[in-house]
């Protein structure tokens, strides 16, 4: 006789199924699937997912840095679904082998895909330190981790009922929509990388900097960023001090190719890894959706021009305003084109979203620098400028707003946060970027001391 309560995945899974691939990215892979009749668990590198199928439930629990359940989501019919791929990258359950009803990543980050009218709710299962929201997406971190929520579609979202260690938020979708859920970190955080300063060569009076200016700062910093100005751009500034609209350029030719070799060149006796400036804001549609041509488009222009000139991987000015679904395609695609060892640049202060960080997007870079053009306190440091027990990439301060100070440098390292260190002269829109001489004492008799202690002993933070 047929057994009707049988599961589907029972049918179609292994009871474990581990997944090996020594080329997933930023170390992030599907690590296992396992399947018996009651259930599903899909195992990332940062995270556990149980599908609960006697319950319709998916339990979601964080592995980094240590194993928590974070949230249940209730509300779905999960059994009449069937793994129906896995790679290291993603695996994919649904009714069919063309749905893709619920997508469990790499990087930590459940997909589901929603009917207009659908309800979900999720119940956390520890109190969060701070409750960001915009729209209807909501950022919901303690120090150690936590889940992120991220409508994308007509619906609605309610904020968490309680702030106690059990709380509940409700969507509710009006047409066909995405509910993203974000579990982090998904990768261990880099110590030894967050070391390795980042040196930003900003003048638009001397896109590229000297030998000896090279050999000069090579003891500061080991990753060296050029910008814009080392492309060429129409004449005559939005802003009236650069000389030129470089930053908004979409050709990337160099005023000089011979000089940009020769920087190349050099920073590379010196053990140095050098990246350009490009962005994929304004070589698009600022302000409004990305168009997937253009977004093609720019990535392929990126590869030609790191191909091209020898670089070791790019500094991005901007994501997709507004666009996550954009902008985390952008993010996974470029790693994926860089490959790990070469270094990415998020310089995204307002983007996707204006006031919450999106971990799924933020791991896949090496840097992130944030804080442009906007004041700043503790919390606003702590949860979007450090990305630290969220994408775990290293968060950068840009300190054009703010300056320095010793209780800056103290708060920043306190969060492993780290700072960058901007040489030669360059401003934009009146202000300036680079640290004054009492500043950059400062950065050398405060900052640099302590940060090798932090490295030297990472328990002291």
């Amino acid at each position: 006789m047929e057994n009707r309560n049988k599961s589907p995945f029972a049918e179609t899974s292994q009871v474990t199924s581990p997944i090996h691939d020594k080329h997933a990215l930023m170390g992030m892979k599907i690590e296992s699937v396992e399947a018996d009749g009651q259930s599903a668990r899909v195992n990332t590198t940062g995270a556990a997912f149980v599908f609960d199928l006697p319950n319709d439930a998916i339990i979601c629990s964080q592995k980094i840095p240590r194993r928590r359940k974070v949230a249940t989501i209730h509300g779905l019919s999960l059994k009449c679904l069937k793994p129906v791929s896995k790679t290291p990258d993603r695996c994919v359950f649904g009714e069919t082998a063309e749905q893709e009803t619920l997508v469990v990543s790499a990087d930590s980050l459940l997909t589901i895909s929603l009917a207009p009218g659908a309800t979900v709710d999720i119940t956390g299962s520890y109190r969060p330190a701070w409750e960001g929201q915009e729209s209807n997406c909501l950022f919901l971190p303690d120090e150690t981790g936590g889940v992120g929520l991220y409508l994308i579609g007509n619906g609605s979202g309610t904020k968490p009922v309680s702030k106690d260690t059990e709380w509940t938020v409700n969507y509710q979708t009006a047409s066909s929509s995405k509910l993203l859920v974000s579990v982090f970190p998904p990768r261990p955080f880099d110590i030894q990388q967050s070391g390795e300063t980042l040196l930003h060569s900003f003048s638009w009076r001397r896109p590229y900097p000297s030998d000896q200016e090279l050999a000069a700062w090579r003891p500061i910093g080991s990753v060296l960023a050029l910008h814009s100005w080392i492309w060429q751009g129409s004449q005559g500034s939005t802003y009236g001090i650069e000389q030129d609209d470089s930053w908004a350029t979409m050709a990337f030719v160099p005023k000089d190719a011979q000089e940009l070799q020769r920087v190349v060149e050099a920073a590379h006796r010196l053990g140095m890894k050098v990246i350009p400036y490009m962005s994929p804001y304004y070589f698009g549609n600022p302000g409004g959706q990305v168009v997937k041509s253009t977004l093609g488009r720019f990535l392929n222009t990126v590869q030609d021009v790191l191909s091209q000139y020898g670089f070791d991987g790019v500094y991005y000015d901007g994501l997709y305003a507004g666009d996550i679904d954009g902008s985390y395609y952008l993010s996974r695609r470029t790693r994926q084109m860089i490959g790990d060892g070469k270094i990415l640049v998020l310089h995204s202060t307002n983007m996707p979203l204006s006031n919450l960080p999106c971990p799924f997007i933020d791991t896949y870079a090496t840097y992130l620098l944030r804080g442009e053009n906007r004041p700043w306190d503790d919390q606003y440091v702590r949860w979007n400028v450090t990305s630290y027990n969220l994408g775990n990439s290293i968060g950068l301060l840009s300190y054009e707003t703010c300056r320095l100070s010793p209780e800056v440098i103290d708060r920043l390292l306190s969060l492993n946060a780290r700072l960058p260190y901007w040489v030669q002269d360059g401003t934009w829109y009146h202000l300036k970027y680079y640290p004054s001489a009492d500043e950059l004492n400062l950065i050398n008799a405060e900052y640099f001391p302590k940060l090798k202690n932090l490295l030297r002993d990472p328990g002291r933070r």
